[in-house]
């Protein structure tokens, strides 16, 4: 999504609850995976702070549904930032950032990250992305393509105390999410030119484009203008297409519903770890109110569908799953709050994280998530072996500059 927080791995609020036995309605799902607060708070890169990174729109134009067939087979042809030389041009970028930069302020940092960036994204003929970079509230890092702005929030680099206030001072798990977060969003442009291009491949005018997205126009006019070395291959259409169903076109429900609410989607996490019924009600009532309402009509329109795409079964299953369990939480939420007695409340808890969990599902099975995800984990593992390597090729040359003992001679 549009919004990041980094930080070194926590738990999540779940596991911040004491261990316990299974309560004695035996409500709570055994043997569940639990996502870790990291995984909770990437969500927020597009959903944080309550702040829509997306306009979420409805024209006719929208309302048929484009061809999002299954998912391609063979790979396709890289674009952008997915590039290895891009990848490798901003690692490198990093690792000598890290290895010989350490007093830069974290603003510095961000900068010199954002100038490699940059380099990428113009060489890829992506538009300028204006970036805000400096100390804040909120996620660590967020695209927001209405205003094609990519902002940073450099006091989110570190939820240690007292904060660093260096390049130095940050961990290496810091500064490695750090380096994938601004790549994971700049991607986030590189995926917006891609669905442009379509869309003015299928001779929708500028105005069109973005009105159908609530990008800038003049952003779409950079695209148009721009000369590209080939044109997009039928897997690129295809990628381009998913994205815009689920972003913009006729199954952007869910991804709206978080842009709106996903303040609602953390505090059931904090109920899942301890919060209390009285501050968690008015988010509870929000998912009651998009089930019962938006939600049930899009499992709706999806089951109405006569030759639904693959993507539309897969996104309709992952839809009825979040429906399902939000239907046996919100039974075992309004028993606990009208007769608190007939129910544990760490089961409860547990149908919390079960809800939770099914979203984060979700919305990473997105096809612009999945895609960012992968490049945000690509350029992580790269920069971690690349760091490795340079710090290990400095051992040994210190290694080899030390003076040999000399060896005493016969006396």
């Amino acid at each position: 999504m549009r919004q990041h927080h980094t930080e070194a791995p926590r738990e999540s609020a779940t596991e911040r609850r004491p261990a316990r036995a299974t309560g004695r309605q035996g409500l709570a799902a055994t043997g569940r995976g639990r996502v870790t607060r990291d995984s909770i708070l990437d969500l927020q890169r597009t959903a944080g702070n309550g702040v829509a990174r997306r306009l979420v729109r409805s024209t006719a134009a929208e309302r048929t549904t484009p061809h999002v067939g299954p998912a391609p087979v063979v790979q396709r042809a890289p674009y952008g930032l997915d590039r290895p030389p891009s990848q490798g041009a901003f690692v490198s970028d990093a690792v000598r950032l890290r290895t010989t930069q350490g007093r830069l302020s974290l603003r510095d940092f961000a900068g010199a990250l954002r100038k490699s960036i940059d380099v990428q994204l113009k060489a890829a003929g992506v538009p300028t992305v204006t970036w805000n970079i400096g100390p804040g509230s909120g996620p660590n890092g967020s695209f927001d393509s209405t205003t094609w702005t990519l902002s940073v929030n450099t006091s989110a680099f570190s939820a240690r105390t007292p904060r660093p206030t260096t390049l130095g001072q940050l961990t290496e798990p810091e500064v490695s999410e750090v380096v994938g977060t601004l790549y994971h969003e700049a991607r986030h442009a590189d995926q917006d030119v891609l669905i442009i291009r379509n869309l003015l491949g299928q001779r929708r005018s500028v105005a069109q484009v973005a009105a159908a997205t609530g990008m800038p126009v003049t952003v779409v006019d950079a695209v148009k203008a721009a000369r590209y070395p080939a044109a997009l291959d039928p897997d690129q259409v295809g990628h381009a297409e998913r994205m815009f169903a689920v972003m913009y076109g006729p199954h952007k429900q869910f991804l709206g519903f978080l842009l709106k609410h996903g303040s609602a989607f953390v505090e059931l996490d904090d109920f899942a770890g301890g919060a209390t019924t009285g501050t968690t009600a008015p988010h509870v009532a929000t998912f009651a109110a998009w089930q019962a309402g938006a939600l049930r009509l899009h499992l709706q329109q999806l089951a109405a569908l006569k030759q639904p795409t693959q993507v539309e079964t897969a996104l309709r299953a992952r839809l009825q799953a979040v429906d399902a369990e939000l239907t046996t939480f919100l039974t075992q939420w309004k028993a606990l709050t009208t007769d608190p007695a007939s129910v544990d409340i760490d089961d409860v808890r547990d149908l919390a994280a079960s809800v939770r969990d099914e979203v984060l599902a979700t919305y990473k099975s997105l096809e612009g998530e999945v895609d960012a995800f992968r490049l945000d984990d690509a350029v992580k593992a790269a920069f971690a072996a690349a760091l490795a390597a340079a710090k290990a090729k400095a051992a040994a040359a210190k290694a080899s500059s030390k003076p040999k003992p000399k060896r005493k001679g016969k006396p």
